[in-house]
Formats: C-alpha cells, structure tokens, sequence
C-alpha cells in the first residue's frame, strides 16, 4: 500500500466525514497517470456519499475583501468578478502557446 493511501486512510479515521485526503490521493494519481486508481478512489468516494466541497476564495480591492465561493453567482459584483478570471484565463491560454512557440521544429 502507498504511503499516501496509508496517510489518507488514517486521516479518515479521525474525521470519517472528512474525505478530502481521498481528493489529495486521487489527484496525486491522476497527476502520475494512474487512471485506474483514480477512478476506484473517486469511486470509493461516491460510494461513502461524500462530495467535494466547493472552493472559496476572496480578494481585496481598495481595501474591501469580497468572498465568492466556486460557481457563485449570488455576489453582487459576480459579472464582474468573471470577466475578470475569463479575462486571467485567456491570457493564460494565450501565453501558453508563446511559451511553445519554441517547440516547433519548422521543416523547410
């Protein structure tokens, strides 16, 4: 047994309705290409009736922090706040390929 399935399985029995050290092993699966694994771990997850709860996050503007959680469109400046990420997601997309740009190989 892994380590890290050994660690989420002693965090469980602490807290058992606490699946995030399941949510920690199924991304450190995913991220090393264990796709089996992932999916009987996420699977385990759904069996136990456990979901994953939605990220929050916040931000400070002139000196205001606002809180949005994932998905929330009851924040009242939610239009804003997604332009804002659409707009970090396609620069990030965009500097993305310049960073391959690089990588072409160009045969005459």
């Amino acid at each position: 047994m892994d380590l890290v399935e050994w660690v989420a399985e002693k965090l469980t029995e602490i807290d058992p309705l606490d699946h995030s050290p399941f949510v920690v092993v199924s991304n450190m699966y995913a991220s090393s290409g264990r796709w089996m694994d992932v999916e009987k771990v996420r699977g385990a997850i759904g069996r136990d009736g456990l979901r994953k709860l939605a990220g929050w996050s916040s931000i400070e503007v002139d000196g205001v922090v606002h809180e949005f959680g994932s998905r929330d469109s009851t924040h009242q400046r939610a239009g804003e706040i997604y332009a804002l990420l659409h707009g970090f997601q396609s620069h990030s997309k965009s500097m993305d390929s310049l960073q391959r740009i690089d990588q072409v190989v160009i045969i005459p």
